[in-house]
């Protein structure tokens, strides 16, 4: 999370938030405003955070009234970084249930794209830790998928009560009276949309200018070359669950669905 005079950035992963965060650190952090990024020790202990990936829940209550600007990423892709970063593999609590997991595959973390996915919606291997039995119960029965559990996480001040009431959110528009004032910036297009986002909050076009020009910012740890490929990750049939499971996701940002 990063709390600016004019906003505040909330981070989920795999969304480009590394480069919103370095963006936003070349453009504020000599400045004398408002400037807190959670990504930095020093300044999670002075809001009491515990990591870069805060939700809007979690703004603290002096900035709720802020602006939030959001990335978002078309959920097909978001699945594959997901699956090449690996950090399912190394925090296992985060994903899956470690022992089931290598019940079905000896091999395991070693597993296909095809073998991830299935097992991402197959609910009963999600470790308790990241979707307890009863919010597993409330995922099977309006039949969604955990990146749009994520989503919601992120996304809503209160969002326990929109999981609890999730098939009228999931099939239905009520999420746009809950949803803070957020503007979404898409990751298949960030450099462009960070740099109108920040003209339209008052700065100065000649200190944007940077933002157009600079190249992909991989995270520590990303092994992917190119994130233009996640077609070729899927099939028909695979392309078809995750349409279906995060039907959601596909409603609020229709730009994705293709």
């Amino acid at each position: 999370m990063v709390i600016t005079d004019r906003f505040v950035y909330i981070h989920m992963p795999k969304t480009g938030g590394t480069f919103v965060e370095r963006v936003l650190a070349r453009l504020l952090a000599q400045e004398t405003g408002l400037y807190f990024d959670t990504q930095r020790f020093d300044h999670q202990a002075l809001l009491g955070s515990k990591n870069k990936h805060e939700k809007v829940r979690q703004i603290p209550d002096a900035y709720k009234t802020k602006k939030v600007l959001f990335s978002v990423r078309n959920p097909y892709d978001h699945y594959v970084s997901f699956y090449e970063f690996g950090w399912w593999k190394t925090h296992p609590t985060d994903t899956f249930d470690e022992g089931k997991m290598r019940a079905l595959f000896p091999h395991y973390p070693e597993i296909t794209f095809h073998d991830y996915m299935v097992s991402v919606y197959n609910l009963e291997l999600l470790d308790n830790a990241y979707v307890d039995s009863r919010t597993r119960g409330i995922l099977e029965n309006a039949n969604c998928g955990p990146l749009t559990l994520d989503y919601m996480r992120f996304l809503f001040p209160d969002p326990d009560r929109i999981v609890d009431n999730l098939p009228s959110y999931i099939e239905g528009n009520a999420y746009l009276r809950e949803l803070p004032d957020i503007h979404f910036l898409r990751t298949d297009n960030l450099n462009r949309e960070l740099h109108d986002f920040l003209l339209t909050m008052g700065y100065a076009p000649e200190r944007l200018d940077f933002i157009l020009e600079l190249g992909k910012i991989v995270p520590v740890g990303s092994t992917r070359r190119d994130d233009s490929d996640w077609e070729g990750y899927y099939n028909a049939e695979l392309k078809g669950l995750v349409r279906q499971k995060e039907r959601w996701l596909f409603s609020a940002f229709p730009e994705f669905d293709r």
